[in-house]
């Protein structure tokens, strides 16, 4: 499952408030169910180890609220002065456009994303390609905004969020400790010391968890939904085996 990204390059986002005003603008809640995950599925706007995930430890996310995200693009200086329906700053409109990749599912969610951002008066344009193009676009920096993977994994999420120019002596600091970091409860605060940096700042939109798909046994009790995002097997403490007789 991808986990879209509007990631911060023109200086259309250098402003936390407008970075704010368009993950409200998304109703991730209804994303989720349009695509058919489950209805406990969690929202997050930050990072979390495979253990926190096991525990349904998510860091909590922003709510769906456009009229909060009007009210921030109006202070960030962003208003439709002309009555076309596309907000204005310095004679400026707010048109961006982002890549896409064209794997099944990807472009729609991004069309439904387009459509939320159109209610606020933001207008995303989209570039399909294939998934290659993108990681190269990405690499190179020439992009305005892309969805991506934002990858939980040490190493790989430094490199992601390297590729979304994002930019933090914090972050730096703490993302350069957790691949040295093997002690589960440090790395577990790590964790959560980025996510409240990445709460403040909003480098990216987080619109789909990253989930992992397991089959397991009938007689395997103890799994409860959240392990959905975790391997079963790294908590093999919280499950138990239901007497085969009682079938």
């Amino acid at each position: 499952i991808v986990s879209g990204s509007t990631v911060r390059r023109s200086l259309l986002f250098t402003d936390v408030r407008v970075r704010q005003a368009l993950t409200l603008a998304i109703h991730r809640r209804e994303l989720l169910q349009l695509l058919g995950f489950a209805p406990e599925t969690p929202l997050v706007d930050g990072v979390f180890t495979k253990r926190q995930a096991g525990h349904g430890q998510f860091p909590a996310a922003l709510p769906y609220d456009p009229p909060r995200a009007r009210a921030l693009l109006e202070a960030a200086g962003w208003r439709d002065h002309d009555g076309n329906g596309v907000r204005e700053r310095e004679g400026k409109e707010f048109r961006f456009t982002a890549l896409v990749t064209t794997r099944e599912g990807v472009i729609e969610m991004a069309q439904y994303v387009q459509d939320q951002l159109r209610r606020v008066g933001v207008r995303m344009e989209l570039q399909p390609l294939d998934q290659g193009n993108v990681r190269e676009k990405l690499k190179s920096g020439d992009f305005e905004a892309a969805f991506a993977f934002l990858r939980q994994l040490p190493g790989w999420l430094e490199q992601d969020l390297a590729e979304a120019r994002y930019k933090n002596s914090a972050a730096a600091s703490v993302l350069g400790r957790l691949s040295i970091t093997p002690d589960p409860d440090k790395l577990d605060d790590l964790y959560r010391q980025l996510t409240d940096i990445l709460c403040t700042d909003i480098p990216v939109t987080i619109l789909l968890p990253f989930l992992d798909t397991f089959f397991a046994h009938r007689r395997i009790q103890g799994i409860p939904p959240s392990l959905s995002l975790g391997d079963p097997i790294e908590h093999v403490e919280d499950l138990w085996l239901e007497d085969g007789s009682q079938q």
